[in-house]
């Protein structure tokens, strides 16, 4: 496992992802009551009305490990190996091909209920992955399965919230 300052690489083999297409925001992580058990309204107000499509690739997974936390700018600074403005970053993210369509953080959860390692946690802790709108704004989207079903939530990229160890950062294509 290589280290990448305070996050840790996990080696996942070849997880991928498919080609998602440019979808209504409000069609995306729809709450079933099943699989997806609640799903912050914050999506839909702070997204734009639709999410760009998003190619496919392959994802890299980082566990925290710094013992006072880490932040989301720690995590894209990690994942980027450079540091920079939120600005800055969230453009890298974006050029580099590293975040996520909603969809495919979906895929993600439904494999990993089906009992595919996909890296994602499922014992409480969160799983956080960049994701961005049609405008090209930057969000960082956390999931974590707490109890019956798993729940989501959206967190604008300078938020200066500390995420403790356990949890884990993930990107698109490569680390």
């Amino acid at each position: 496992m290589n280290m990448l300052g305070h996050l840790k690489v996990i080696s996942l083999g070849t997880i991928k992802v498919s080609v998602m297409p440019e979808m209504q925001t409000t069609d995306c992580l729809v709450q079933d009551g099943v699989l997806i058990g609640w799903r912050v309204g914050d999506l839909d107000c702070w997204l734009t009305n639709s999410i760009p499509a998003i190619p496919g690739g392959t994802i890299n997974c980082l566990k925290l490990t710094k013992p006072e936390g880490t932040a989301y700018r720690e995590m894209a600074e990690a994942m980027l190996g450079v540091t920079g403005t939120d600005a800055e970053l969230k453009v890298l993210l974006r050029d580099r091909g590293m975040t996520f369509h909603l969809e495919q953080v979906r895929n993600l959860i439904e494999r990993t209920e089906a009992k595919e390692d996909t890296g994602l946690l499922n014992n409480g802790n969160g799983n956080f992955f960049p994701i961005e709108d049609e405008k090209g704004e930057v969000f960082w989207l956390c999931v974590g399965r707490y109890g019956g079903g798993w729940d989501v939530y959206i967190f604008r990229f300078g938020y200066d919230r500390r995420w403790s160890r356990g949890r884990r950062a993930f990107s698109r294509n490569k680390v």
